[in-house]
């Protein structure tokens, strides 16, 4: 039993064992009155990515003060490519990458990154499960 009164069991017991060998898991969830799929990372990857595209975009900027963000931004580098690359299916919160958001006419062809409340999920489906060497639907 949990600790935390806000996070359900099911969800940190069906994880925790796939992840832990290495599966990717692609699914769709429901939170915050969104529908929307992607595929789970850890924290670690997930602060990579972020990092990376923020000093993309600082550098791609005009003017010194954005160079000199992006330089400051350089800095944190180091702290974030040490974060661990596993995910923690018992984490206060989920990282997913490849995020798009199903609305009622479509889906949102632009995929991102998204960060979620684990305790914010209302409902999930696997859509796939995939392992370096094979894949499992």
């Amino acid at each position: 039993m949990s600790d935390r009164p806000d996070q359900e069991e099911i969800l940190p017991l069906l994880l925790r064992p796939l992840v832990a060998v290495g599966v990717s898991i692609r699914m769709t969830f429901h939170a915050h009155g969104l529908l929307m799929s992607g595929v789970l990372i850890s924290e670690g990857e997930y602060l990579k990515v972020l990092l990376e595209q923020v000093i993309a975009g600082t550098r791609a900027a005009e003017g010194a003060q954005s160079k000199a963000v992006a330089e400051g931004l350089e800095g944190l580098r180091a702290q974030v490519m040490a974060l661990p690359e596993e995910v923690d299916a018992t984490a206060s919160f989920l990282h997913f990458r490849d995020v798009r958001i199903h609305y009622g006419v479509g889906t949102d062809r632009t995929a991102t990154l998204w960060r979620v409340r684990s305790s914010a999920i209302d409902g999930i489906s696997l859509e796939s499960l995939e392992h370096a060497e094979k894949r499992f639907s």
